[in-house]
């Protein structure tokens, strides 16, 4: 049975592998593959019917009263079932179909979407029925005398001070505080208005201790900034970060050279 957490109504389309894929298709055939498609995305996992009068139903295109279409387009629905699907029994135990690029996209994003769903329920159970936050550990005092020795230590103090201090709560225990002070400290000195440094929750949030800052620029470069390389981002596309100036061509450099894993690279 599936949960409400399990409904992904988006379908991840990736327009280069369409194109690739289906080339050799004709325009009908591409039609009910789509059909196909966007119908198996609503089923949620579940797979499309292994009934061929339903399937015809779902993607077929025009009248069924013109028989003569009909039949051709039965001919383009099996010819699309055999090189594009998969039969399976599904979680219910019946036979299916699945296209299985489709299907490992699907369950990506719902892991993706089940962590989310339980960082917010972590989240909730810290709150009181006012919505109050309440103190959980019983360490918690230890808790605030090292955000307060890293806030103290911040050359700017960018942002809500219990934001941060909240955000620190969720970072991994085995991160120090001297390399948080550290990186953070380094990004404000690397930014010539501290307008531009970010809220140090934000930071903390996206991981950045993670980063590899660029050297300053020099007089002599003019204020230009040198280009970046596909290892500048790497960080960025391990935290699901969509920023304008990752190329798909970056992402496939950073697969080629073990910079992300392959879940990394398919999430992308």
């Amino acid at each position: 049975m599936k949960s409400a957490s399990d409904n992904i109504p988006a379908l991840y389309f990736y327009v280069e592998s369409w194109i690739t894929g289906t080339q050799d298709l004709t325009p009908q055939q591409r039609g009910i593959y789509i059909q196909l498609l966007s119908h198996a995305q609503v089923k949620n996992g579940r797979g499309l019917p292994n009934d061929i009068v339903k399937l015809s139903r779902l993607s077929l295109l025009c009248n069924p009263d013109d028989l003569t279409n009909w039949e051709e387009q039965k001919k383009d629905l099996y010819f699309i079932l055999k090189s594009k699907f998969i039969l399976k029994k599904n979680d219910e135990g019946v036979d299916a179909y699945f296209n299985e690029r489709q299907q490992k996209e699907y369950e990506i994003a719902r892991k993706k979407k089940d962590q989310v769903l339980q960082a917010n329920e972590k989240y909730n159970k810290k709150r009181t029925k006012n919505n109050d936050v309440v103190t959980i550990s019983s360490d918690s005092d230890s808790d605030s005398d090292i955000f307060n020795t890293i806030w103290d230590k911040l050359t700017y103090k960018r942002g809500s001070k219990q934001v941060a201090k909240a955000s620190l709560k969720k970072i991994p225990k085995d991160i120090k505080s001297e390399t948080i002070i550290k990186k953070y400290n380094e990004l404000c000195s690397s930014v010539d208005d501290p307008k531009f440094v970010p809220h140090f929750a934000t930071w903390l949030n996206q991981a950045r201790w993670e980063e590899e800052l660029p050297s300053k620029t020099s007089p002599i470069d003019f204020g230009i900034q040198p280009k970046k390389s596909h290892k500048d981002y790497v960080y960025a596309v391990k935290k699901g970060m969509r920023l304008l100036a990752i190329t798909d061509d970056m992402v496939r450099q950073m697969k080629k050279e073990n910079l992300i894993t392959e879940e990394e690279f398919k999430a992308w």
